[in-house]
């Protein structure tokens, strides 16, 4: 006879995940359709079903080190095919908040991420920060670029590298927490190899192998690719110009230095194209194909909004330094800026942090031989 077990259910993060989005938990009755469903759930121990059943217990400890709240891609097949509209993509979109949460550091974050109630304070701190710089460094009389207009040269760039080391840091600070919570639950065996598990989890997030598996649809695979190589291309771009600038290798605009900082800035024009038409592709799909939809909750839409706007703005920004007065370029480079610190001030608790956590997840599933 098996051993007894007691189990101690937290009522409060079965509260939070009905608040995130899932609560439709309680309606499982553990049919398995879900788990049938699913093209990606493998067939020993096969998720959502499990999942949903962590969740109806309120098993925290053992949900947020379930690394199968990764390998799901959103795609709804599961809820689709719920007798009982227990929607448990819904459920595992819930939990992967509470795993952001739980292992990035000042988690509160997340939390104000999460409520509209939040958002003037999410708002005011890169208008007090932009702000206090302006009115300390602006040289309006000195203006020679756009970017002059409102901070002269050697002022933005090390600020924006701060803001993209600090988020670096928080990243890899809650991937080392998630990857030591998931070994100290599920450890690999014996000669298991971490680092072909890596690079085969890189490769899963990079080609969307295993996002391209779901049912629902090329539109939303492409959509994801497209933002996904968008912003890295902008990030990687700018974080090469904002060094060469700084120790003043290059100047700006790029196109003055000419040979290969012209392709650097049609790259980085491609990149921003790339991050507008993808994240437009998603809005789009999820306006038209509501039954393919997970709830929206504030935390979904906080990024997709900081990601078309800082892409807009940015291009926007571009075009009136050519064709419309330079107030008007100052005005839109503002905004595009606070637009650039939600983005990457607020990566590490965002949804911006699902490739992270997924990657992990992905790699300790190679690793203790998951997939």
């Amino acid at each position: 006879m098996a051993e007894a077990q007691r189990i101690r259910p937290d009522l409060d993060f079965v509260r939070s995940i009905r608040a995130s989005g899932g609560d439709t938990v309680k309606q499982c009755m553990q049919c398995a359709n879900c788990s049938i469903a699913c093209e990606l759930s493998p067939d020993e121990r096969p998720f959502p079903r499990k999942e949903m059943l962590l969740a109806q217990w309120g098993l925290k400890e053992e949900l947020l080190t379930d690394p199968d709240v990764w390998l799901c891609y959103g795609c709804t097949d599961c809820s689709i095919h719920c007798p009982r509209g227990a929607r448990p993509g819904d459920v595992l979109a819930a939990v992967r908040k509470e795993v952001i949460r739980e292992f990035s550091p000042l988690g509160f974050v997340q939390t104000a991420l999460s409520s509209p109630k939040w958002l003037p304070v999410l708002i005011a701190l890169p208008l007090v920060i932009w702000g206090a710089i302006y009115l300390l460094f602006a040289d309006p009389a000195g203006r020679e670029s756009y970017f002059d207009g409102i901070f002269p040269p050697g002022i933005l760039e090390p600020v924006l590298g701060a803001m993209t080391l600090l988020g670096s840091l928080f990243f890899l600070i809650g991937a080392v927490r998630y990857w030591n919570a998931l070994l100290a639950r599920h450890p690999a065996p014996p000669g298991a190899k971490f680092l072909p598990a890596a690079i085969g989890a890189l490769g899963d997030v990079v080609t969307h192998a295993r996002f391209r598996k779901c049912e629902s649809g090329t539109s939303r695979t492409i959509g994801h690719m497209l933002l996904l190589f968008g912003f890295l291309v902008i990030l990687l771009g700018g974080t090469v110009v904002g060094i060469g600038f700084m120790f003043k290798l290059i100047t700006l605009p790029l196109e003055d230095n000419g040979g290969i900082w012209v392709f650097f800035k049609i790259l980085l024009n491609v990149g921003a194209v790339g991050l507008i038409v993808g994240t437009a592709m998603l809005l789009w799909y999820r306006l038209t194909r509501p039954e393919r939809q997970m709830k929206g909750t504030w935390f979904d839409w906080f990024m997709i909004v900081t990601l078309l706007g800082t892409g807009v703005t940015g291009l926007l920004t571009e075009v009136l330094r050519w064709t419309a007065p330079q107030p008007a370029a100052f005005a839109v480079y503002f905004v595009h800026l606070v637009f650039v610190f939600c983005l990457l001030g607020y990566a590490p608790w965002s949804k911006l942090a699902h490739p992270v956590y997924r990657t992990v997840a992905l790699a300790h599933a190679r690793y203790v031989g998951r997939t």
